[in-house]
């Protein structure tokens, strides 16, 4: 089953991130394919009101790759009831089976404003915490974008993104809000 079949719902996220997409559920987390970051909501009357009548012309919509969110970090999501106008034409649409591979490369968006990059591992430490390895990974201090991290996850590094070499990191997985596919596309432009 393609994941636009799946419902059309609008996640609330820990630190003030939005999106909103076609959600696949999993016991530990939402899986959102053909999404984007709501940067701006642009409405008169809240949240809700994306949901029930969709985005504005002053909403600012964030196109992102297939993108994994811990159920830990969602405080609530909505069912968006008006379908139409929720896909910018800003970038290529990934429709990907929910069960599809992970990428080789990801961004991480963790707690206190992290953002990384790198090749993951899942773990479990010696004293059974649950987390992950990041192997050949940068802290992102500069997207250096137009429309946020999923331009570079889709497209690479751009000529203002800042990248911090940190080598292998580990990250508690409890601390990860979402992680987000590089695309096979783009893959090649970022430092091994």
């Amino acid at each position: 089953m393609k994941a636009s079949n799946n419902p059309l719902r609008i996640l609330i996220i820990d630190a003030g991130w939005v999106l909103v997409g076609h959600i696949t559920y999993t016991k530990t987390h939402m899986i959102v394919n053909n999404g984007n970051v709501v940067r701006n909501w642009g409405t008169t009357r809240g949240i809700g009101q994306l949901a029930l009548s969709g985005p504005t012309g002053d909403t600012a919509l964030d196109p992102i790759p297939r993108t994994l969110v811990s159920r830990d970090k969602v405080i609530f999501d909505l069912n968006v009831t008006h379908k139409t106008g929720w896909w910018p034409t800003k970038a290529k649409r990934h429709d990907i089976e929910p069960d599809a591979p992970r990428s080789a490369k990801q961004i991480f968006v963790v707690e206190a404003g992290w953002v990384l990059e790198g090749e993951p591992v899942e773990n479990v430490s010696n004293i059974g915490v649950q987390e992950t390895i990041v192997h050949n990974g940068h802290v992102i201090r500069t997207w250096g974008t137009e429309w946020g991290l999923g331009e570079i996850a889709m497209e690479g590094p751009k000529s203002g993104t800042v990248l911090d070499p940190l080598g292998e990191s580990i990250i508690p997985s409890a601390r990860i809000l979402f992680n987000m596919d590089i695309t096979d596309a783009c893959i090649d432009k970022w430092p091994q």
